[in-house]
């Protein structure tokens, strides 16, 4: 996504945000996967880098097969 660096920056920053605050507070509270999803890809894509569910579930600590039903799911609305 060329033209994007600000708003790739900025991404990265929330996720970087997401990341401190789930240090302190229980991502229960504030989880939201598909919003994080698209993130993640908008971020992966705005640096010309592949990423696959396993990555992500990697970096969430969650599980590959949730990570990879959310893809499936933004995948039909065209969002990534």
């Amino acid at each position: 996504m060329k033209g994007n660096d600000q708003a790739a920056q900025l991404a990265a920053s929330i996720l970087r945000f997401r990341r401190f605050r789930e240090k302190i507070l229980s991502p229960e509270i504030f989880g939201e996967p598909a919003w994080e999803l698209l993130l993640e890809v908008f971020v992966a894509d705005a640096k010309g880098e592949a990423i696959t569910a396993r990555m992500v579930a990697e970096r969430r600590g969650g599980s590959p097969a949730v990570i990879s039903r959310w893809l499936k799911h933004l995948g039909q609305d065209p969002l990534i």
